[in-house]
């Protein structure tokens, strides 16, 4: 279940197109929770909304317990709340710190906050731009905040990076490392615009929908940058992303 402040369903492009209104599902289990004056919406798994005061949230119980030990607990939940107070978002100059952010927008999305989504998307571009972040994390956060531009963004100006064998590396880990086969990890020595050749863990990561256009984009444009990310924008757009 998600939790929403109440906001109205009727909404406009432009003041010369009719009125859009979104229709919602009102039956026997929901309509008893339809007060127009009520602050929260609760959404429920199978899309029923049901609004409510929230002071009568807070008559059930004084207490939430989130369980969720990967992306509820205390530091997602605190730089969660940061954010929400307004402050600003600090540069990620440790990869724990990245870990964090990862695991902070995955609670941003289960809980549907795109005030806290739309802070961390702004603050990448601004650390690309004023702090050299790195275009493979902006790639990378780019999928899990699910931004379709910033992902495009990413790629195309990726200028050809390709992934690297660390340095301490002996020979015998440097040919696995090469390996397509002999490693689950990213294959060293191949563009990563190839996405077949990214890591494990890192395709778990990533949304199915976005997975698809982006290998659907490298069949298009190959090693050309530009056209793997006018491919995967408009793949998006085929889905309706």
């Amino acid at each position: 279940m998600t939790l929403k402040r109440s906001a109205t369903s009727t909404s406009s492009e432009t003041p010369n197109k009719k009125l859009k209104v979104e229709v919602f599902t009102i039956n026997d289990t929901n309509r008893d929770y339809q007060d127009p004056k009520a602050d929260i919406t609760l959404v429920s798994s199978d899309g029923l909304r049901f609004k409510v005061h929230s002071y009568v949230l807070k008559t059930a119980g004084k207490e939430i317990e989130l369980t969720d030990k990967l992306i509820e607990r205390s530091p997602v939940l605190s730089l969660f709340l940061y954010l929400c107070h307004g402050k600003p978002m600090s540069f990620p100059s440790e990869d724990t710190t990245l870990v964090l952010y990862n695991d902070l927008i995955k609670f941003a999305h289960k809980y549907d906050s795109p005030r806290v989504l739309e802070t961390l998307t702004t603050s990448v571009y601004r650390w690309h731009h004023e702090e050299n972040l790195s275009l493979w994390i902006v790639l990378h956060l780019g999928l899990t905040l699910q931004k379709p531009k910033l992902v495009a963004f990413a790629i195309r100006y990726s200028m050809h990076s390709s992934w690297h064998i660390k340095e301490k590396a002996t020979e015998e880990e440097k040919v696995k490392a090469r390996n397509p086969v002999g490693t689950v990890g990213n294959v060293a020595g191949v563009s990563w615009l190839d996405f077949s050749a990214w890591s494990l863990s890192t395709f778990k990561n990533v949304p199915t929908d976005y997975m698809f256009a982006l290998l659907r984009a490298y069949k298009h444009g190959g090693d050309d940058p530009e056209k793997v990310a006018d491919g995967f924008l408009q793949i998006m757009k085929e889905m309706g992303e």
